[in-house]
């Protein structure tokens, strides 16, 4: 991931619109990153529930993200915080896929305060400016200058929007393909088992039927492969390059 690397260290000024890349400029914009996933200019209805978010607020997240009984877990700094194991089963299925794809993390039992909230948000409809929330991570990304580099195949879509140089030597990103009724089962029925008891009537009552699952794991696998294109289309191209420079070496 050469282009990539090259990216994430050009990057030195999360103002900029624009990141020098091989003789060129990369547009990196919220409205940039939307308009590569065909995302409108939405009202961000997610940003503006959590700017001023109130403690009972913050009850009412927990109960309907997490099963029964779950409670946060607050830090002496009062950092906010709650068990990947307590999330519940239709939680737990779209934090995989939050982790993966929007808000990555290397953090498997924990989960913050943040990504409980953007699950909130996911599993309660409301709008959110993806493409903000994506450029912010990758500008922290760039400013931690180690660890993985997130977002590879849309930095490489970008940079081949602009026309960046593309090397016959690139490596490969494989696509790890769509999440199928196999790994939503799993990753749903990870942690602790649910309390045999019924909820309160102020909780979701649909949170761990299979209907529920099924609904998830559909809007899931849509998600998957409106993403994973970009993925298959780069590994695609990235062969052909390869068949195109060995035939000319042929000759």
């Amino acid at each position: 991931m050469l282009l990539v690397r090259e990216f994430y260290t050009n990057l030195t000024n999360p103002d900029d619109d624009t990141v020098y890349v091989r003789g060129v400029q990369v547009p990196l914009s919220a409205e940039a990153i939307n308009t590569i996933y065909g995302l409108g200019d939405l009202v961000d209805e997610h940003s503006e529930f959590v700017e001023d978010i109130t403690e009972p607020e913050l009850a009412m997240v927990l109960e309907t993200v997490a099963i029964a009984g779950a409670e946060w877990n607050v830090s002496s700094q009062g950092v906010y915080t709650c068990l990947r194991s307590s999330l519940n089963p239709p939680a737990k299925i779209w934090y995989h896929f939050l982790k993966s794809r929007l808000l990555p993390t290397t953090h498997g039992k924990i989960v913050s305060k943040e990504r409980v909230l953007l699950l909130y948000s996911m599993l309660t409809g409301k709008s959110i400016n993806m493409g903000r929330m994506i450029h912010r991570e990758i500008c922290a990304c760039a400013a931690r200058k180690s660890g993985a580099l997130f977002f590879p195949s849309l930095i490489i879509r970008m940079c081949r929007n602009a026309r960046a140089p593309y090397l016959v030597n690139e490596e490969k990103l494989h696509n790890t393909g769509e999440i199928d009724a196999i790994a939503v089962a799993r990753i749903a029925q990870e942690g602790p088992a649910e309390p045999s008891h019924q909820p309160s009537s102020s909780r979701p009552t649909a949170v761990s039927s299979s209907s529920t699952t099924s609904e998830t794991l559909q809007q899931l696998k849509s998600l998957e492969q409106h993403i994973s294109q970009q993925e298959v289309q780069q590994y695609q191209m990235m062969t052909m390059l390869q068949q195109i420079h060995q035939q000319q070496r042929q000759f």
